[in-house]
């Protein structure tokens, strides 16, 4: 049975939620944009292709960390949690679990997209809440997968409008010289947390 997805609703809550800790977020967006000044700079700085190649890896290593405890962020502030700047930097939960689901859910996506695309965004939908499942229930790569099957099955056609939407708000967010960017990320970053949360309700009172 098809499941509807409140998109309103979900945009409204981010939005909320942008507004309470915006001051927090933006130390956030800041510490990114820091680390991503650096590693631009190293990698103009260096010649040497194996130095590059490493550095290119750890600073990958750890935009994966800091994204995977953005995550567990959201969580807590969708759930009217305490959240500091020092949860950027603590383990929100098994982290290289979540590398290797990161690895296996772009190779699923990538595969589908050669099957003529389509396939992609099915399972891209699909399986696209598999960070969060990991850090509220700790599981490993093929776990937290079929958990976010569980939870986005009957409702992958409300999660591509919402997607679509999340993505025109950012595009018109790009348009205002780029600076949008910082009230539009964050506004549909939290309402996919609040989705996510939306869905693992919906299925517990359906079990």
């Amino acid at each position: 049975m098809s499941q509807t997805i409140d998109i309103k609703e979900s945009l409204a809550a981010g939005w909320r939620m942008t507004k309470s800790r915006y001051p927090l977020i933006l130390a956030y967006a800041g510490t990114f944009l820091a680390i991503g000044a650096v590693r631009f700079f190293l990698d103009k700085a260096i010649d040497t292709v194996a130095v590059k190649v490493f550095i290119g890896l750890a600073f990958q290593v750890l935009n994966w960390y800091m994204t995977f405890n953005a995550l567990g962020i959201s969580i807590k502030i969708v759930d009217d949690k305490e959240a500091s700047y020092a949860d950027l930097w603590t383990p929100q939960g098994p982290f290289w679990f979540y590398v290797l689901a990161t690895i296996l859910y772009g190779l699923i996506t990538a595969g589908g997209v050669l099957l003529l695309v389509v396939p992609g965004v099915i399972w891209g939908l699909m399986f696209m809440f598999y960070g969060y499942t990991q850090i509220e229930h700790k599981l490993g790569p093929i776990q937290a997968l079929k958990a976010s099957k569980a939870l986005t099955a009957g409702a992958k056609g409300g999660l591509f409008l919402f997607s679509l939407v999340s993505i025109g708000i950012n595009l018109l967010g790009l348009l205002v010289v780029g600076l949008g960017l910082f009230v539009t990320l964050p506004i549909t970053y939290f309402a996919i947390a609040h989705v996510y949360r939306q869905r693992t309700k919906a299925v517990s009172a359906s079990a």
